[in-house]
């Protein structure tokens, strides 16, 4: 059936868009989708059309679809009943035969039991039994009361070892206060240390600047003593040639005046 002539005739179809050839390439897995999604095989061809977005129907044709959807709900529903009667049934039948089953072990056990009833052996059994059961509960006791002295003994194991460990803790917690006392006096004797150190190290370079200082002061000193010594050598030197060069014009003077007498 050729689509369209019926996509044209609807305003607003797809169809008539100038970008249908366009998207015609990139949506083809879109019809195969609303083919199989549609209720084609139900309706006739001539009552729907298809295009690439949508589904068209003529007049008349949702009402058929509608009254065919009302006719698959109330099949299922019929079908969903059904089954749902089956499995009660099936349960109620277990139950029916579990209740035969029971009813027949009853009735053969008091049929026994009839039958045995006035058994001497029967009698004695059924005396015995109790007593059986008495000695068997004083071997229990028994044993219960020795399970119970062992779990005592154990108990008061257990609670000498909490007093023993909580002895313990509160040694340990004792001197751990003792050594974080301790810690905090090494503390504060090395914070004063430090600080003395500190001081002492700012002194001693207070020291050393002053040592420099002087060191060069005296060094400075001995090169002027030096230099003074040198320059009073040179003077003694010079006070020396002038005093010889005195005594020998005084002895020249002395011998040219006992020369004219």
């Amino acid at each position: 059936m050729p689509v369209t002539p019926v996509g044209d005739g609807v305003q607003g179809s797809p169809s008539a868009s100038p970008w249908l050839g366009e998207e015609q390439g990139r949506n083809t897995e879109s019809v195969f989708y609303i083919t199989a999604l549609s209720p084609s095989p139900r309706a006739s061809p001539q009552a729907q059309s298809l295009s690439l977005h949508r589904v068209f129907f003529r007049a008349g044709a949702l009402a058929q679809l509608e009254d065919q959807r009302d006719e698959k709900t109330t099949d299922t529903i019929s079908k969903f009943q059904a089954h749902c009667r089956g499995y009660i049934a099936r349960q109620n039948l277990k139950k029916i035969k579990v209740q035969e089953l029971a009813i027949r072990c009853i009735q053969r056990n008091v049929k026994i039991y009839m039958a045995v009833r006035n058994w001497p052996w029967f009698r004695l059994v059924t005396k015995v039994l109790p007593l059986l059961n008495v000695h068997r509960t004083e071997d229990e006791l028994k044993e219960k009361l020795v399970e119970v002295d062992q779990l005592k003994a154990k108990l008061d194991k257990i609670e000498k070892e909490r007093n023993d460990l909580r002895q313990a803790n509160n040694k340990l917690e004792t001197k751990v206060a003792d050594l974080t006392s301790e810690l905090s006096d090494e503390h504060s004797t090395a914070n004063s240390a430090s600080e003395m150190l500190e001081t002492e190290t700012g002194e001693r370079m207070k020291l050393e600047k002053e040592m420099t200082q002087l060191q060069d002061q005296n060094d400075g000193l001995q090169q002027k003593m030096r230099q003074m010594e040198i320059e009073l050598t040179q003077m003694r030197l010079i006070k020396a040639s002038r005093i010889g060069a005195v005594e020998s014009d005084e002895e020249e003077d002395e011998g040219e005046f006992c020369y004219c007498r």
